[in-house]
This record gives C-alpha cells, structure tokens and sequence, in this order.
C-alpha cells in the first residue's frame, strides 16, 4: 500500500508513455486513490479490456483493474461505471475463498492472518464465469491452468447450469455432485481448466504430459469404456451402453448428487430403524455449538454443513492439524430401569449399545479420523472399565460422509458409556482442514416392545425425546479416562474427577477421636 503522503513525481503516463502537460481535453489526468497519476482515457481502456463479461474463457484474475505501479484496486470517482460490475464479482470470489478456508469474518474486518491466507488462495485457486448465469464458480488450482496447452475457448457453464439429470436441486446443491472423469469412465477427484473432471490417476498422467520439456506434446489419451455390464458406472441415457470419454465436454457427466443421496438414505434409514432406540448423546451434530461436550488437546469447531448427512442436522465438527480429542459421557442410570430380582439394587438391565457417528474428509486435504467407546461402572466411587472398543485410524472419506459402528455387549454391571472422538488433517495445515464428524449416537438395540416394557426408565416413553432423569448420589461417577486399555474389573488409576471432600468428611470422626486420645497420651496432668 502506498503511504497517504505519498505523491507521484511522474511527468508522463506509464500506459502511453505521453507527457501530462497535453492540454488536450481527451488527455485529462487523475490521481488514484493509491496517489498514482495516470490519463483518464487510458485507464478507461484498460479497465473496458479487463472487463471479464467480455471473454468467459480467460481466468478471474483482476490484474486489469489494479494500478500498474502498485498493484492496487484502482479507485475514482471518474472511473466508478467501469469498476462497480468488476468490485462485485471481486466480492464474490473472495466470499466463495472464505467458505473454501472455513473463514467467518464477525467484526467485519480481517487480521493479518486471514489476509495472508486470503492472498495465498486468490494466487493458488482459478476461478471463471458462468456464460449462463453469470456467476463465479471454482475451476481447480492456478498451477493447473498455468499449465493448460489447450485451453478451451467455448464457454464455460458452472456446475448449477451444467445439463445434468441426477439432482433437481442444482443451485442449492452445486458442490455437492459425483462427476465422471472426462478421460475415463472412474469417478472425478479433481476439476481443472474451469470444467475438466479428472480422476486422480488421469490427472497424475496429465500433470505429467503438460510439465514435460518436450517441445510437441501429444493430448492426452482416453481410456475406452468397456461397455455394458463390464463398466459398472451410470451411463449417460437409459439406452446407451457406453460412457464417451475424451477430449470434448460431451465426455463429462454428472454421476450423483451427494446431498440428494444424504436425504434419501435418511429418509430409508429413519423407515427401517427400530422405534423406541433413541439417541442419549447430547448436541451430536453441533447445533448447540461444543455443549455437552468435553474438549481434551486441540479442540474441536462446528461449521456449517456443505453436506447435510440428513434434513435436520445441518452443522457438523471439524479438526484441525493437531488430533483434536473430545469426550461424552452418557450416565446409563438415567435411561435404563434397574434390573429386578438382584441384591444389588443399583444393577441396570443389560441390553445391547451402539456406538456410532458419520465422518468425512475433503478433497484438498487428507485426514483420519478415529471413533472410541468405553463401557464403565464404579466401583467403591471408583469408575472402572468393562469393555473398551475402538476403530482403527480411519482415512476420511473425501465430500461424503461415511458411517462406523461400535458395539458394547449387554452388561448388567454398567453404568455409563463415555465416547471419545478423534480428528486431524494429514498437511498439517493451518485452519479447519481436518476430518468431519457429525450425527454421533449412542443408542440402546433391541426392538420397540422390548426397549418400552423391559428397558426404558417409563417417563421417557411419554417424551418424543428422552429427558434424562436426576442422578442419585450413587449413581453418579467421574468419567474414565480416555485411551486406557484396562481388562475388567481393573480400576482406572490417575482418574481426574474422584470427590475427595466426601472421603474427608467420612473420615472427619475417626480423625477428631486419634486427635482426642494423642492429646491425652501427651498431657497426662
């Protein structure tokens, strides 16, 4: 940026190299906002070329409406008709860069930080124009376009107004489509040239093609289709038994749309779960931010979902370069009536649980996720485990959500399940760039008679949603610890949480007597 103070010394024009004394009225001069002189009819030139409306194939650079000499936005009331349309579009980019890093900007202006990261993304990410809608849309990385040897002068049509038969709502659900690559009949990993899908081993040929030092390259070659039953891809129309692929946008096509699948498989999982097995997890999708929630190391954040699992959860946590850990304790107690018939009268009725949760990854950046469930009781005011499950370190699906079970056997004994979750970006790359979780539960199995006759504590089968009833001081017991192996019937050693005031108080009487009879011992007279 240039300084307020600052002054142009110039005496001729940087784009027609004339001197500024022309007393002709076609060779007015103005000062930008930045302090540069420049002659009004020639930023006027150069501001109409640069106007992208005029060529849809070219890049969403900007370069034309920046000062030459410094490289900033130029700015002038004489020159407002002509930058109006193009600060717009600007506007727009950046809002879609700031949804692309997960930036929300509340105070309205950006720190040094976002505005490095901000810089970074508009040198590294392409962007184009819809010659349909007119709308900005994201067409792969600026290395790849660098490198286009090809490029494709017919107009470019953003992923909304691409003819496509799949989903119904194309505006709504733009990021959300399964595309064929263009060179092969694979599902597409990558976007690049603005419209070109490409899976990850076409694009890897292609990179290899277009960064060689020869100096004739061939074009790259497409993978014929097998045909048939042989291709198990959706064809393009009912009748065809190929796909096309190769170089002309013919070959794209559009497999499925993600978040009109999302709401089907909720829609058939909600008409095929067992009623009566409710969720006891508070808050499992993030709509009440980390509530109920308990952060461990890095902590999680909730964003709004790109990718609704189902209807009704639409934010979701996400991890960042460091594992991000947070736990849930469900106090059983609260649920599950107490098994009849037994002295001790603090045993719950066994029944089946499930431990579950959705996660996802991104495309730009890998990432693992790991799912973790401990089944406890207490013992003594101690808490100590009887089983303990967890996944392996899973990659994270990328733009799909991918659901993990864990089972707890039915154990008369237990008294609380505590989920542990876990996340974190493989690039270790600063920002919310690690895997997603959403949709995580804890549910009793068994089918809706069993679980409202023998199972549900019966003031929860009045409620659509269970309403967890006042622990008693028996029943209530810190959290274990997570990431112990412990065997059964081992205690939990080092468990942060234990009341050690009731011990003292319970040991208060026994402390007052020692004291009592070593005064007497000491004072005799």
């Amino acid at each position: 940026e240039v300084p307020p103070s600052f002054q142009d010394t110039s005496t001729e024009c940087g784009i027609c190299l004339e001197p500024y004394d022309d007393d002709s009225p076609q060779r007015t001069v103005i000062q930008l906002g930045c302090g540069h002189k420049w002659h009004l009819s020639c930023l006027q030139d150069q501001l109409h070329h640069a106007n992208p409306y005029k060529n849809y194939s070219q890049r969403l650079i900007f370069a034309g409406c920046r000062c030459a000499k410094c490289g900033t936005v130029c700015e002038h009331e004489s020159l407002r008709h002509l930058t109006r349309p193009t600060d717009a579009l600007r506007a727009k980019v950046d809002e879609m860069i700031k949804e692309h890093l997960g930036i929300t900007t509340t105070e309205g202006a950006l720190d040094s930080n976002i505005a490095t990261m901000m810089e970074e993304a508009r040198r590294k990410m392409a962007f184009y124009l819809c010659s349909a809608c007119e709308e900005p849309f994201y067409g792969g990385t600026a290395f790849c376009a660098d490198h286009d040897d090809n490029p494709d002068h017919r107009r470019r049509l953003c992923p909304s107004c691409t003819p496509q038969t799949v989903c119904q709502h194309p505006a709504e659900h733009r990021g959300a489509f399964q595309w064929k690559c263009r060179y092969c009949c694979r599902p597409a990993s990558f976007v690049c040239y603005g419209s070109v899908h490409f899976c990850h081993d076409c694009h890897e040929r292609n990179r290899q093609r277009t960064t060689s030092t020869r100096s004739s390259r061939p074009a790259l070659e497409p993978i014929p289709c097998p045909g048939g039953d042989a291709c198990p891809f959706p064809k393009p129309t009912s009748s065809a038994t190929h796909h096309l692929n190769g170089t002309d946008p013919s070959c794209e096509q559009v497999y499925a749309c993600l978040r009109c699948q999302s709401a089907q498989h909720h829609q058939q999982r909600q008409e095929a779960a067992a009623p009566g097995s409710h969720n006891l997890l508070q808050n499992p999708c993030g709509q009440d931010g980390i509530r109920g929630w308990k952060q461990i190391h890095q902590a999680w954040q909730v964003e709004p979902s790109e990718l609704p699992a189902h209807p009704e959860c639409n934010t979701n946590f996400v991890s960042t370069f460091r594992w991000c850990v947070m736990t849930q304790q469900v106090n059983l107690a609260r649920f599950i009536r107490r098994a009849p018939g037994h002295a001790n009268q603090q045993r719950l009725v066994p029944v089946p649980i499930q431990v579950s949760a959705k996660y996802m990854g991104r495309t730009d950046c890998p990432s693992v996720f790991q799912l973790e469930a401990i089944l406890s009781t207490a013992q003594q005011g101690r808490p100590v485990v009887l089983h303990h499950v967890k996944t392996p370190i899973l990659s994270a699906p990328a733009d799909c959500w991918e659901r993990v079970t864990l089972d707890l056997p039915p154990t008369a004994d237990a008294h609380a399940v505590t989920v542990v979750v876990r996340g974190k970006d493989e690039r270790f790359w600063a920002g919310n760039f690690g895997s997603k979780v959403t949709d995580i539960s804890v549910r009793l199995l068994g089918s809706e008679e069993y679980l409202r006759d023998s199972v549900l504590v019966p003031s929860l089968l009045e409620e659509r949603e269970p309403r967890p009833r006042p622990l008693t001081t028996d029943e209530q017991q810190p959290m274990p610890a997570a990431g112990h192996t412990e065997r059964r019937g081992e205690p939990i050693l080092g468990t942060v949480g234990v009341d050690w005031r009731k011990y003292l108080f319970e040991l208060l009487p026994f402390i007052v007597v020692i004291f009592i009879y070593v005064w007497k011992a000491t004072h005799p007279g």
